[in-house]
C-alpha cells in the first residue's frame, strides 16, 4: 500500500508491519558491517585498503542504525494512527 493512500486501520497495520520488517532488515545490515569492520581491524594498521574499508564499514553502520531508528519510529507512528482510526 502507498502511504498516501492509507486511510483504513488495516492500511496502517500493514504499513506498521512493513516498517517493522525494514527495521529488522537493517539490524542484519548493522551486524554484517560490524563483522566486516572487525575483520578489517585485524589487518595491519598500515594496510591502505583496510583503512578505507574500516571507514566505509563505520559509515554504513551509522547510516544503518539511523535508518533502523527511522523505520521503528515510522512503525510506531502508523501504530498510533491505528488507534486514532479505530475510535
Amino acid at each position: 500500500i502507498k502511504i498516501e493512500e492509507a486511510t483504513k486501520v488495516e492500511d496502517h497495520q500493514a504499513l506498521k508491519a512493513y516498517f517493522t520488517r525494514k527495521a529488522a532488515e537493517t539490524t542484519k545490515l548493522v551486524r554484517l558491517h560490524e563483522d566486516m569492520l572487525q575483520s578489517y581491524r585485524r589487518r595491519p594498521k598500515a594496510d591502505g585498503f583496510a583503512i578505507t574499508m574500516r571507514s566505509h564499514c563505520q559509515n554504513l553502520i551509522q547510516l544503518s542504525r539511523d535508518a533502523q531508528e527511522n523505520y521503528k519510529h515510522l512503525a510506531e507512528l502508523h501504530g498510533g494512527v491505528d488507534s486514532e482510526l479505530s475510535k
